[in-house]
């Protein structure tokens, strides 16, 4: 699937959300400024669905597109049938024993019929 210019329906962080059947959503990881002097290493792994069979991974050409305009990664999801489901990312190792580091992804979404 190639990058859209926009990514919409997209679910940043602590945020909850609700779509149908056969959208896709977008889990959108955003690094503040205020981190990036921390590490040269993004802060977030790779976000992860908790139930592949609600919420499909979707496979990515790897091409940027310039959208928030800090460093950002953006992940697709096709929502396949109807549940609730808990999207994750754990912090990368380099920022695990940094203090002021930011939490892991998470964000709630609900596929309705």
């Amino acid at each position: 699937m190639r990058f859209p210019r926009t990514f919409n329906p997209y679910v940043l962080s602590g945020a909850k959300m609700t779509v149908h059947v056969g959208v896709t959503v977008w889990a959108v990881e955003g690094e503040p400024e205020s981190y990036t002097r921390f590490s040269p290493v993004f802060p977030w792994l790779a976000v992860r669905t908790s139930n592949a069979g609600v919420l499909v991974p979707v496979r990515l050409c790897t091409s940027k597109v310039p959208s928030l305009g800090i460093p950002e990664h953006a992940f697709a999801f096709r929502a396949a049938r109807a549940g609730r489901v808990t999207l994750s990312a754990a912090l990368a190792p380099a920022w695990r024993s940094i203090s002021h580091r930011p939490r892991p992804y998470r964000a709630t979404v609900t596929v309705a019929r």
